[in-house]
């Protein structure tokens, strides 16, 4: 787990009303410096009308239900992202023993493993849920924010854009240091590191100078960041590729690849996380899009990144909170 803090931006729409793009986890503390920034404006919880999430990670999405329930506001999350935030979907899928033994885990590590990999944390039911559809304007009046479906940190994550004035929330679809983790919501039948690349091009059609994370600080050149991202992924996956002309486990693999921590540095959510993105590089290298045993299959491509272009308007940072997001 990480000690980086999550980030939450607060919308003033046009009627006195204000709206989240995310809203980081559910604790007293999150409340009370949510309280305090409306205050500052003259408005309260009561004012808030929507929380829209960028993905279902409860350091993105946690404080939602509880908001909505005291302002009645809608909480907007994608589909594919809806069962993560109220289950908590663990990340090693069903039967997570099975996954890192097809993986060649040694023994030694799998109760590690096995336990971050069956980890979850659930958030309840939320209530008064809007789905998100790619490519459809949030409707805050005042301003025009768009839904660009990104997928590949979470099926379901999505960032929000104003091309007027060429600013995204990325979420955790791009960080301003650290390579966003792939492939962190649950086990699918898609490969996540196809989804991700190809998010990444859609979010650059967007022509969008600054993003705004999930965490860290703003990113100024997010062209820029979003390039150094790709040759991180498009090098691992050479370097998987190479390794994989002598051995196919996954572990053995990841041991011969370059990871910056360093491979012997690498435990519990990061260990898994990096093993996965290993299982993801060798599909994709060899067109099968089931990235969990040897079963050949075709690989397919996203459905769901869009490239339209739309607007928004300013926004206000305002949450600083404890983060779970994980990056190799």
């Amino acid at each position: 787990m990480s000690d980086r803090t999550s980030n939450a931006y607060l919308v003033e729409g046009s009627r006195s009303e204000y709206h989240l793009i995310d809203c980081g986890p559910d604790t007293d503390a999150n409340w009370a410096r949510l309280e305090s920034t409306l205050a500052r404006r003259g408005a309260s919880v009561a004012n808030v009308g929507s929380v829209t999430v960028t993905h279902g990670h409860f350091d993105h999405s946690g404080m939602a239900t509880r908001i909505s329930r005291a302002s009645g506001g809608t909480i907007r999350v994608h589909e594919a992202d809806l069962t993560l935030m109220t289950l908590g979907r663990s990340y090693g899928g069903k039967d997570p023993e099975r996954l890192l033994r097809d993986w060649g885990v040694p023994s030694d590590r799998l109760a590690e493993l096995i336990s971050v990999s069956s980890s979850h944390i659930p958030q309840g039911p939320p209530a008064n849920i809007k789905l998100l559809r790619d490519g459809e304007d949030l409707g805050i009046s005042g301003r025009t924010l768009i839904v660009l479906a990104t997928p590949g940190h979470t099926p379901g994550h999505v960032c929000v854009i104003d091309r007027e004035h060429s600013i995204a929330f990325v979420g955790d679809h791009v960080l301003p240091e650290e390579n966003p983790g792939v492939g962190l919501g649950g086990i699918s039948d898609r490969n996540p590191m196809v989804d991700y690349l190809r998010a990444l091009d859609a979010l650059d059609a967007e022509n969008v100078r600054l993003g705004l994370p999930g965490h860290g600080s703003p990113i100024n050149d997010l062209p820029e960041r979003t390039e150094a991202i790709r040759a991180h992924h498009l090098r691992r996956g050479r370097e998987v590729a190479a390794a994989s002309k002598t051995t196919a486990s996954v572990w053995e693999i990841a041991q011969r690849v370059r990871w910056s921590r360093g491979w012997s540095a690498l435990g519990g959510v990061h260990l898994f996380s990096a093993l996965h993105q290993i299982a993801q590089h060798m599909a994709r290298s060899s067109g099968n899009a089931d990235v969990y045993n040897a079963t050949p299959a075709l690989d397919e491509f996203s459905d769901l990144v869009s490239r339209r272009t739309q607007n928004f308007s300013d926004q206000r940072k305002f949450n600083r909170s404890t983060s779970a997001t994980s990056a190799d």
